[in-house]
């Protein structure tokens, strides 16, 4: 081979090292400007949702501080609380904040009033307490309930808490068992979900095989792959809660939510024994639900 031609061979070969090094840099930094880009618009939706908790909280908080001392006034027994609730997203980050006002009575939460319902109670918490001045404190004593601004159907059942699960298990092709932590919408641990995801085999049997493992799940995307989730029971239930106690959750090719048989009486530790078997998706969002004492 002459000089010539190992000169322009070199020179070819530097070239395209030359084009594969500029390629791969173009790439991490589209990769950091897309990061970037990510980033701000994280930090703008938190800004975002930062200002909008803040508002709330400041027509809130003067509401139910004026709605106690009415209250105090009129000498009934409830007292109003502010609560906020973080909501949940399928991806299982913490999601919208809202405050809402609890109406307690003796320590226990009846009702739950947003912040349009409490602006409006308020206002005729104001009214009973012009007509008491007026006309004394007997004259808006045993109200019929549809005068009366506490007053509201009871909700006999409540959100125990939700519990997040993930399916990434199942395009890695492996059974996931976990004991789902439950999250109060205050962000409180009010016990666990046992909660199991298997994939199925071709055969239909539960776990999949050495012959069927793929070694890039992203082969399995768009297939029929099929999954069992199973949901023995919970366990740690809040003794106020754990009355006929009951599990639904939602799954994204279905129009109403997959709902689990109630387990009947009080029982903190109640046991489902359910399972049903889906294609897959990216995560699954469960919600506990009993009745009160």
């Amino acid at each position: 081979m002459s000089t010539l031609k190992v000169k322009l061979r070199l020179r070819v070969m530097r070239q395209k090292k030359a084009e594969e090094a500029a390629q791969h840099k173009i790439e991490e930094l589209e990769k950091k400007a897309q990061k970037a880009a990510a980033e701000e618009e994280g930090h703008r939706q938190h800004e975002l949702a930062m200002q909008k908790l803040e508002e709330q909280l400041m027509t809130v908080m003067p509401l139910v501080k004026e709605a106690n001392l009415i209250i105090a006034e009129l000498q009934r027994p409830q007292r109003l609380e502010t609560k906020m609730h973080c909501e949940l997203t399928a991806e299982g980050k913490s999601g919208a904040v809202n405050v809402a006002a609890a109406v307690m009575l003796n320590g226990v939460k009846l009702f739950e009033w947003n912040p349009e319902t409490l602006e409006n109670r308020v206002f005729i918490l104001r009214e009973l307490l012009q007509k008491a001045e007026d006309d004394g404190l007997e004259a808006v004593q045993d109200l019929p309930n549809e005068e009366d601004p506490l007053w509201d159907p009871i909700e006999v059942e409540r959100l125990v808490g939700v519990a997040q699960v993930l399916l990434e298990g199942v395009l890695l092709q492996v059974e996931n068992k976990v004991d789902a932590r439950i999250l109060s919408s205050e962000g409180q641990a009010v016990g666990s979900l046992k909660v199991e995801i298997i994939p199925i085999a071709k055969d239909g049997s539960l776990g999949i095989p050495d012959e069927e493992v793929v070694e890039d799940p992203e082969e399995l995307l768009g297939s029929c792959m099929k999954f069992l989730v199973s949901v023995p029971g919970a366990v740690g239930l809040p003794e106020a809660l754990a009355n006929d106690v009951r599990v639904e959750y939602n799954y994204f090719i279905d129009e109403k939510p997959h709902l689990l048989p109630t387990v009947s009486g009080h029982n903190v530790n109640p046991e489902f024994k359910y399972s049903h078997t889906f294609t897959q998706d990216s995560g699954i969002l469960l919600r506990s639900r009993g009745r009160m004492d």
